[in-house]
């Protein structure tokens, strides 16, 4: 039975120990480990980022985030979202680092995540949340709300990659 947890902060390392390996192990055979954690391991934001994961008879098997910000100057990933600043309003949030362990990919997963991100947004009184997401990921993202902005402009990681954002308000 799979249980949806959410958490703001993670105190403890144990937790962010196990997101860091959900990461790499969904995103190293596709960039490598290196690449990886570099892109999408453990970074400051996630010290005080709240945490949606999905456990499975304890194990974690799927994580994503949603950054809180207050300002609009103060975005988690400048390269990719900095060209939107101007369709941007605060309070906002930044849907990031959905990872799903291979193991766990394709059986929907991802949907209490994706679900939790968007109702603790609104719990918080955010405006918009914004994402980027490889093409075929679209879909699933347009059931929750989002709508499609434009391609990404950061080519830091291979793929077709689409800027998101779903209007709260």
């Amino acid at each position: 039975m799979s249980k949806l947890t959410i958490e703001r902060g993670l105190g403890s390392a144990a937790p962010l120990v196990e997101i860091g390996e959900v990461r790499r192990s969904a995103w190293g055979p596709i960039v490598g480990d290196a690449q990886a954690d570099q892109r999408f391991g453990i970074d400051g934001d996630d010290h005080h980022a709240w945490h949606l994961y999905v456990t499975e008879s304890g194990v974690l098997v799927a994580a994503g985030r949603l950054v809180v910000r207050l300002n609009v100057d103060e975005l988690p990933e400048p390269k990719s979202f900095g060209p939107w600043t101007h369709r941007m309003t605060a309070p906002l949030g930044f849907a990031s680092r959905l990872a799903v362990r291979p193991s766990h990919q394709g059986k929907a997963i991802a949907e209490p995540i994706l679900a939790g991100r968007i109702a603790l947004a609104r719990e918080l009184g955010l405006t918009q949340v914004w994402g980027e997401t490889r093409a075929h990921h679209v879909h699933g993202l347009e059931r929750h709300g989002y709508r499609v902005v434009d391609e990404s402009r950061d080519d830091t990681v291979p793929g077709d990659w689409h800027i998101m954002c779903a209007p709260l308000g």
